[in-house]
């Protein structure tokens, strides 16, 4: 019985952790889902074609982002914000 019972608890805490674990991932991903969103938002703010693609082409591709994705896009929000017309390619001279 006292065996049955240490298997059970044990059972229960794991159970318990792997619960904990989810929620946590979960909660994580959301915070991430919602930075995204604000730097895509500060990112359409600059009004520009050029960047309103790369909104819709990012939000396309990373739905649900990962922290290198974050990073990225923090730091690619910094360069656009700084000069927005860094995104354009130059104009062609032969």
């Amino acid at each position: 019985m006292l065996r049955f019972t240490f298997v059970f608890a044990f059972v229960v805490a794991a159970c318990a952790l792997v619960a904990l674990e989810k929620y946590r991932s979960e909660e994580l991903q959301a915070r991430r889902t919602a930075e995204q969103v604000e730097l895509l938002q500060r990112l359409e703010a600059l009004d520009r074609p050029s960047v309103a693609r790369l909104v819709a082409e990012w939000r396309m591709t990373y739905p649900e982002p990962s922290a290198d994705r974050i990073g990225e896009l923090r730091d690619l929000v910094r360069q656009l914000q700084s000069d927005p017309t860094s995104i354009e390619a130059p104009p062609y001279s032969p």
